[in-house]
């Protein structure tokens, strides 16, 4: 097995072996025999195997830049690797994915690895375990896509892909004629064998990990294990998982806030990696703004306690973090962009959470409430007592005198301070920025996005700080020009019938949502009116 997991991690090699069913069923046979006693280092083996596996099915590289472009110079030069390069022509990887999918990449062996790497327990395993868990989630096929393939679809399987046909001599006849057509066309021989040696696009199915709570908890345990652990790659899959599954797993969070160490995430937002960081404000950023689900598991006082605590924990340590309040957080948004992946994403977390920690959500138990859902966040609901006009003189001067009632909502979780005047003045630099942006994007047209993820949170941001200095906000030219230029576009949408559809993002695909009446009701009022 460790010398088969170590061939695999080659997807030209992983093509050859597994193309024939008979090889792929003695594999299937190899994990039966490593599931029958615990071994920590036959578990690593099988572990990498599948992720292996799970990579070449996915079209993900296993191999650096470098290592790949020595095994296609080889296949290309080597006297010994022509036959292997004709191999994959023929269709070699969507069949060695297809048997994969048959025999071993099957929802027990799942089950089984996720299990061990839990209990008894290894903290590599859980790494990898947990990038399994990721990339599948990441990775999973839509309710339209398993319905139309509902009557063909194996209940053990994990994989949904395409139907191809796997027949070696269909494929070589359908390739003779397919090359005579594209050398044709002018198209080189290179670019012809990288076409044929394409696999069909693949999802997964995760049903097998939903409806297990056993499964659930033993990823909420690991999560916790991998952050605590100091190594930067653990901390990092810990992170970006436990917010990953925070969204799409609700049984989640029952473990999460007893296995997650709230003070080491934060000691992450302070260590000098910038993935780390990301990782860390991703998880930051689920965790404040999380709505839990109404059950009886999340009413109960415990658990509410612990959930508040650890939002209380993340939310202060962030505004806290540096040499002064919100210093950290000023620093990464005065940070200049360095071309860094993920840099955008990065900021636009930064200016969520300055919202967040100015205006925390409330320590409030799940409810259907409506008029509860619909409270401003780290507001207190107050009734409201309209006076009854005096009936004498004598009595106006009792009228007049307000009692101030008891706040009704529950209390925010976390109290962060000020923030300090300065920074008023970069967040509504940022959001003329990203306005800018979205306008140039537009090339003088009225089509495409007028907002974005980016300027909502800038937004958001803003108008929950405009009332910490009301004095400042209405004495800054850019924070008026930021809030005025939103009530102007607002109007613009109005006044020119702009369709809905004209205000969706492109890249955000089947999710696009328009946002005008969330900023126009929220963000643009709160801040004119503050000013």
């Amino acid at each position: 097995m460790r010398l088969f997991s170590n061939f695999c991690q080659v997807h030209c090699l992983f093509a050859s072996v597994l193309q024939a069913e008979s090889r792929a069923k003695l594999a299937n046979e190899a994990i039966h025999r490593t599931f029958g006693f615990w071994d920590v280092r036959e578990l690593r083996h099988l572990l990498r195997l599948m992720v292996a596996v799970l990579c070449h099915v996915l079209s993900i590289p296993t191999c650096n830049v470098h290592f790949s472009a020595l095994v296609a110079r080889m296949l290309a030069r080597k006297l010994d690797c022509p036959k292997l390069a004709e191999t994959l022509r023929l269709g070699a990887a969507p069949r060695a994915s297809s048997f994969a999918s048959k025999y071993m990449f099957r929802t027990g062996y799942l089950q089984q690895i996720l299990s061990w790497c839990e209990k008894p327990g290894d903290h590599y395993s859980r790494a990898w375990g947990l990038w399994l868990v990721l990339t599948m989630l990441s990775y999973e096929a839509s309710e339209e896509k398993l319905k139309a393939q509902a009557d063909t679809l194996d209940p053990e399987a994990v994989l949904v892909m395409e139907e191809v046909s796997l027949e070696e001599v269909q494929v070589e006849r359908r390739n003779r004629l397919l090359d005579e057509q594209e050398a044709a066309a002018g198209k080189s021989s290179a670019e012809i064998q990288e076409m044929r040696s394409k696999q069909p696009e693949c999802k997964t199915r995760i049903h097998w990990l939903r409806s297990s709570r056993e499964l659930i908890r033993a990823c909420a345990l690991s999560a916790g294990k991998c952050i605590s652990y100091q190594w930067k790659d653990s901390q990092q899959l810990g992170c970006v998982a436990s917010a990953w599954c925070l969204v799409e797993l609700p049984e989640f969070i029952q473990t999460a806030v007893e296995s997650i160490d709230s003070k080491v995430v934060s000691k992450c937002l302070t260590l000098p990696e910038k993935s780390l960081q990301l990782a860390a404000l991703l998880l930051v950023s689920v965790v404040s703004s999380l709505r839990l689900q109404l059950n009886a598991r999340n009413i109960a006082a415990e658990f509410l306690r612990r959930f508040h605590h650890m939002q209380q924990i993340l939310i202060e340590s962030l505004s806290s973090s540096g040499e002064g309040p919100y210093d950290m957080i000023a620093r990464w948004l005065h940070e200049p962009m360095m071309g860094l992946p993920n840099e955008n994403e990065f900021r636009c977390l930064v200016s969520f959470m300055i919202g967040q920690c100015i205006c925390p959500p409330l320590a409030s138990t799940p409810s259907l409430d409506l008029e509860s859902s619909l409270a401003a966040p780290g507001k207190s609901l107050v009734p409201v007592r309209e006076p009854l006009p005096p009936v004498d003189p004598k009595a106006r001067k009792a009228v007049e005198q307000v009692v101030e009632a008891e706040p009704l909502g529950a209390p925010p979780v976390a109290e962060c301070g000020t923030p300090p005047a300065a920074l008023l003045d970069k967040i509504a630099e940022e959001v003329m920025k990203e306005d800018q942006r979205l306008l140039d994007a537009q090339g003088g047209k009225m089509e495409g996005p007028m907002y974005s993820t980016m300027l909502c949170h800038l937004l958001f941001a803003l108008a929950v700080m405009v009332p910490s200095h009301p004095k400042e906000a209405a004495q800054s030219s850019r924070v008026r020009g930021a809030a005025f230029a939103q009530l102007i576009k607002v109007q613009q949408i109005v006044a020119q019938g702009i369709l809905p559809k004209a205000l969706y993002d492109p890249a955000d695909g089947d999710r696009a949502k328009p946002r005008v009446a969330e900023i126009a009701a929220c963000s643009d009022v709160e801040a004119v009116s503050a000013c």
